[in-house]
């Protein structure tokens, strides 16, 4: 088998993100969410999506996020909050007067209308069934 082949199988074995039905994607909302952290997370780890449950469920990838220490919360089938929108880990350095400091501020879900005073719940996992 050619390394073309390869691809192609290893595409359909994970998946291959592009396919993927994702959430709405946002901004974290206004205020102080980041943590300042000693140092930068591990790799992120490579994961194997299980099978598509089907709509409104959405994928969500897995991260890493601080506690005072790096935890990783494995990727998952998700049905969306409604009004709400997922914001991506970030990690940024951080002027503290002469110094610099690491801060992160974790994956999360806000509301889509920033005038919205309700929070939005964790989302509700959406059951998969392995192929056999």
């Amino acid at each position: 088998m050619g390394p073309r082949r390869l691809t192609l199988v290893a595409c359909a074995t994970l998946a291959c993100g592009a396919e993927l039905r994702r959430p709405a994607y946002g901004p974290e909302p206004v205020g102080d969410l980041a943590v300042t952290v000693p140092e930068a997370p591990p790799p992120a780890r490579v994961e194997s999506v299980p099978p598509d449950p089907g709509a409104p469920c959405v994928w969500v990838d897995g991260a890493w996020s601080w506690d005072e220490g790096w935890s990783w919360t494995d990727g998952a089938w998700v049905e969306p909050p409604d009004g709400c929108h997922r914001s991506r880990p970030r990690l940024f350095w951080e002027a503290d007067g002469a110094a610099w400091r690491l801060r992160h501020v974790p994956a999360g879900w806000h509301p889509t209308d920033p005038d919205a005073r309700a929070r939005c719940t964790e989302p509700r996992r959406c059951a998969t069934t392995m192929a056999k």
